[in-house]
């Protein structure tokens, strides 16, 4: 990875503002999203109805920071 490529990721990543079409998307699910490094028991995990798909569902997202 180049040097430019490197500082066009640390300015997204430290930008809250930021437009994440991905987050955006998620949330017109309308399904529950899990965030975080852990999930005990994916069974446990709870789910929604998910129109896209035409079943129950839920995003389970790891992520380092919240």
């Amino acid at each position: 990875m180049s040097m430019a490529e490197q500082n066009i990721y640390r300015r997204i990543d430290s930008d809250p503002e930021r437009l994440d079409t991905y987050r955006n998307w998620q949330a017109a699910q309308k399904i529950p999203i899990v965030r975080g490094f852990f999930v005990e028991d994916v069974r446990a995990v709870e789910v929604g109805p998910w129109e896209l798909k035409g079943g129950l569902g839920a995003f389970i997202q790891r992520c380092l920071r919240l």
